[in-house]
C-alpha cells in the first residue's frame, strides 16, 4: 500500500514537473515572438506600398522637391535629420535619422537620380532594415504641362521581427501621409496645384502592411 501511495506521489510530481517545463517553455517562445529574438520569416518582415497619381505640380518641380533630401526634416513625417553628401550630379548619399515611438535609427542611403523623370532611394547600411527601396516616378503630361503622373513604390524589410511588428502599427499612417507631405511641400514653394486634392486621389497598385 505505501509502495503504491509513492509511486503515486512520484507520478504526481513527474506530471507537475512536465507541466511546469512546457508552461516555461510556451512563455519562452511568446517571449521570442514578441521581442523579436527570432528573426521570423521574410514575408513577416516584408512591408510594401505603390500608388499611381495625377497630381497637380510639374514633373521638374516634384522632381526638385523630392531630391532635396537635406530638406526632409523640415516636412518629411519621422524623418528627423539629414546629413547629404554630393557625390556627382546624379548621386546622392545620406545619413538619415528616423522616429516614431518606440522606434528611433539612423541608416545610410543611396539616391539616384535622372532628372526630371525618377529618383531611387536605397538603404545601404543600417541596423533597422534589410531592405528600405523607394522610388520615385514622374510622368510629364503634353497636353497638361502643369501636371504630371506620380508613380511611387516603397518596400521595407526590417531586420528585426519587432521592429517589423510595431512598424505595422505604423504603415497605414505612414503610407497615407508620405506622398501627401511632398505634395504640401510643394504647393508651399510654387503655390497652389494645378488641379484640387480631390482629383489627385492615389490608386493602389500594391499594398502589404
Amino acid at each position: 500500500m505505501r509502495f503504491s501511495r509513492g509511486l503515486l506521489c512520484i507520478s504526481k510530481i513527474c506530471h507537475n514537473s512536465a507541466l511546469q517545463h512546457n508552461n516555461n517553455a510556451h512563455n519562452v517562445t511568446v517571449k521570442r515572438q514578441l521581442f523579436g529574438f527570432g528573426q521570423g520569416t521574410r514575408e513577416q518582415r516584408v512591408m510594401e506600398y505603390a500608388e499611381k497619381r495625377l497630381i497637380g505640380f510639374t514633373a521638374q518641380q516634384m522632381f526638385d522637391v523630392v531630391n532635396n533630401v537635406a530638406a526632409y526634416p523640415q516636412f518629411v513625417p519621422y524623418c528627423k535629420k539629414a546629413d547629404v553628401r554630393k557625390v556627382s550630379d546624379y548621386v546622392l548619399e545620406a545619413e538619415l535619422q528616423i522616429g516614431f515611438p518606440p522606434i528611433h535609427e539612423r541608416y545610410d542611403s543611396k539616391v539616384t537620380a535622372l532628372k526630371p523623370y525618377v529618383i531611387r532611394s536605397v538603404c545601404t547600411e543600417g541596423r533597422l532594415f534589410h531592405v528600405l527601396d523607394t522610388t520615385w516616378r514622374f510622368q510629364p503630361l503634353p497636353d497638361n504641362p502643369k501636371c504630371c503622373t506620380l508613380y511611387y513604390s516603397v518596400e521595407f524589410e526590417f531586420r528585426s521581427l519587432i521592429h517589423a511588428r510595431l512598424a505595422h502599427m505604423f504603415f497605414d499612417q505612414i503610407v497615407r501621409t508620405m506622398v501627401k507631405a511632398f505634395l504640401k511641400r510643394a504647393e508651399k514653394l510654387y503655390g497652389n496645384p494645378a488641379i484640387g486634392y480631390e482629383n489627385m486621389q492615389p490608386e493602389v497598385l500594391a499594398y502589404k502592411g
